[in-house]
């Protein structure tokens, strides 16, 4: 069982734990380009206070940092546009990206969304599977993205609130 952590500000994230957890993530290559490429570097609340995102630290039941959970979404609009959550390499296949997907859902199904949406690049094989396994992949923009020299594709996933059951 995952417990959830909502970071509200930007001062929250130099306490102790979450240093931790950021040195934690930093061993892998992945998560150090994420943080570089301004992953987590965004205001948590857009100027105009249409878009905003929200970022979670997950634990497992030992209280390891195992997820980030960091969604951005349009409140008008009632669409989160980018779930964006991060499984620590340490901790994939450990069935932690399912319950963070159902509790994701349950969370922005009861604030009354509409929509979610994921997008995944094509080298990502476990986060296809995974996002194939809660939604439904809606279309792949072929080589949209360049990476590390080469053009990839990413893969846009949706699920409509109302179709939500578990």
């Amino acid at each position: 069982m995952l417990r959830f952590d909502q970071i509200t500000t930007n001062e929250q994230l130099n306490e102790q734990h979450i240093k931790e957890m950021l040195l934690h993530a930093q061993r892998s290559e992945e998560w150090r380009l994420n943080l570089e490429g301004g992953y987590l570097s965004s205001p948590l609340t857009a100027p105009d206070g249409a878009w905003d995102s929200e970022l979670f630290i997950c634990y497992n039941e030992f209280d390891q940092p195992v997820a980030i959970l960091n969604p951005k979404f349009y409140r008008f609009g009632r669409l989160v546009t980018s779930l964006r959550p991060y499984i620590f390499p340490s901790h994939r296949k450990e069935g932690y990206g399912s319950e963070l997907l159902k509790w994701a859902f349950k969370r922005y199904k009861a604030q009354g969304f509409n929509r979610i949406e994921a997008k995944v690049y094509g080298y990502n094989k476990g986060s296809l599977k995974l996002c194939r396994k809660f939604f439904t992949e809606e279309h792949a923009l072929k080589e949209k993205v360049f990476i590390d020299g080469k053009f990839v594709d990413l893969h846009q996933f949706g699920i409509l609130c109302r179709d939500i059951n578990f």
